[in-house]
């Protein structure tokens, strides 16, 4: 199902935002960085990031379908991600709860 979805042919705005997020994860996640370095070392860069992009497409189709959090974050990590998301979240975007209630139960 995902097979093609990253090619140059198809889907040219999801393949440019999955490159994006790519980078950032590489830059942010020590997982993904050691991956890009493995992967850098066999071939260009370019083609090693839309590996990477391709890679996090699946995991997050994988989250999504199974309900599960992403393997390599803690719950404790998962839990201070989303209370620094809380921070840039007016009250209105929170549903009128605290930051911590927002981080507690999203």
């Amino acid at each position: 199902m995902l097979g093609k979805v990253l090619t140059k042919e198809e889907r040219r705005e999801l393949r440019w935002a999955m490159v994006e997020v790519a980078w950032r994860a590489v830059k942010a996640d020590p997982h993904w960085k050691k991956h890009f370095e493995e992967l850098k070392r066999r071939m260009h860069p370019n083609q090693a990031i839309v590996t990477i992009a391709h890679h996090l497409l699946v995991v997050g189709w994988y989250v999504l379908k199974k309900h599960e959090p992403y393997r390599h974050y803690s719950p404790e990590r998962i839990a201070y991600k989303y209370l620094i998301w809380s921070w840039a979240l007016d009250e209105e975007r929170r549903q009128g709860m605290t930051r911590q209630q927002f981080a507690r139960y999203s």
